[in-house]
Formats: C-alpha cells, structure tokens, sequence
C-alpha cells in the first residue's frame, strides 16, 4: 500500500501494473465470471463467452482478466457503439499479431464487442 495518494498511481489491476490477481490465484482463488463455481475455461466478458481460453500471457495476467479490462478501457474512452467496436477490434487484431490469441478467437472477441456495443447504443 502507498503511505499517500501519488499522482503516478494506476487504476489498472493488470500485471505488470499490480500483482494481486496473479497473487490471488496462486492462493486458489479463481476467475469465475459465471459464477458456477468452477474455474472459467475461457474469457467470459459482460456474459459473453469470448472462447479465448483463460490462461496466463506474458505479462503475468490472465487473459480473461486482461480481456475484461480491454473491454472496460474501450467502454471508458469511446461513445457510441461503432466506436466501441472498433476500439475492441484494434486490440483483437493486435492480440492476434502478437500471437496471444487465434484468428478464429479474435473473431469470437469483436462478436462481443459487437453484442456489447449494441448495448452501448449509437
């Protein structure tokens, strides 16, 4: 914890940044999105099975969480659904890139986007 409030600190709960999730899991704590009590197989954002499976990349972080957070970003920094979509596609098409995820799974992440963007409205 700080001693005080910096203005360097981050909101974001995602490895590199912070440890506790990764921390948190290593102690059996899960992510469980549908709260059917069983470890997520794969990244479930706003009730929407991305079929991305839930492992840890790179950066120390789950996918599914990171995924959420990608989502959470774009929702925070763009207005309208098209916008929104296109947000969450530029970071499918670079997860695909980097090789974290598939074709096949980046498609399945902007047809989220896209039931969530219709959500978000115009």
């Amino acid at each position: 914890m700080e001693p005080a409030i910096n203005g360097d600190l981050t909101h974001n709960l995602i490895a590199p940044f912070d440890f506790t999730l990764a921390e948190m899991h290593d102690m059996g704590w899960f992510t469980d999105a549908d709260l059917d009590g069983q470890e997520d197989a794969t990244a479930i954002v706003n009730g929407c099975d991305t079929r991305v499976p839930n492992e840890f990349i790179g950066n120390g972080a789950l996918l599914a969480d990171q995924t959420r957070v990608s989502f959470g970003r774009c929702a925070a920094t763009t207005s309208g659904a098209k916008n929104f979509e296109k947000c969450v596609d530029d970071l499918a098409k670079a997860a695909h890139a980097d090789g974290i995820i598939s074709g096949m799974q980046s498609s399945h992440v902007r047809q989220c986007a896209q039931a969530k963007g219709n959500d978000k409205g115009t």
